[in-house]
């Protein structure tokens, strides 16, 4: 899940690079003649071409995202059953072993890199941000509640002798 939203992440601004490369990197070698005295001497109309090229790169660019997105949904929906699930859902996050592969987990640079990208994941889709928002709080350790000692009552009473 982590590792697809991370990717996903990166296409949070497809359009507008996509947008910059054709406006800016791509055209600013054109000559300023115009179409029809390029066609004349080339055959060849560069603009269209680029405005092909530029379509078909913004054709790929969305298939890629839909398939991030659509993988992505598949494992958050496994990781929301897993967790939901009654008979095993507690028991991951009580065991220790498994609280230990999380924590190993969450300090992992594929999860630092996530965490880089999270913002711009939630300015494109903060519907999907906040799904991974809930799983991850899942998996840190709980915050004790206002209510709960400080000190734990069993280690209170065997100081007392009790």
């Amino acid at each position: 899940m982590i590792f697809f939203a991370g990717n996903l992440a990166n296409y949070s601004d497809y359009q507008s690079t996509l947008t910059f490369a054709r406006d800016n990197e791509i055209f600013k070698g054109l000559p300023e003649e115009s179409t029809e005295t390029r066609k004349k001497t080339t055959g060849f109309d560069r603009k269209k071409f680029v405005e092909a090229k530029y379509q078909s790169m913004e054709k790929d660019t969305e298939a890629e995202i839909e398939t991030y997105r659509d993988t992505l949904l598949t494992a958050l929906d496994i990781c929301e059953a897993t967790l939901d699930n009654s008979l095993s859902g507690g028991e991951i996050l009580e065991r220790q072993d498994h609280r230990v592969k999380i924590e190993r987990f969450m300090d992992r640079d594929q999860f630092r890199l996530f965490a880089e990208r999270r913002t711009r994941l939630a300015e494109t889709w903060p519907e999907l941000e906040s799904r991974i928002s809930r799983q991850i709080a899942l998996w840190q350790e709980p915050v004790p509640s206002s209510d709960q000692p400080v000190i734990d009552p069993l280690v209170t009473r065997a100081l007392m002798g009790e």
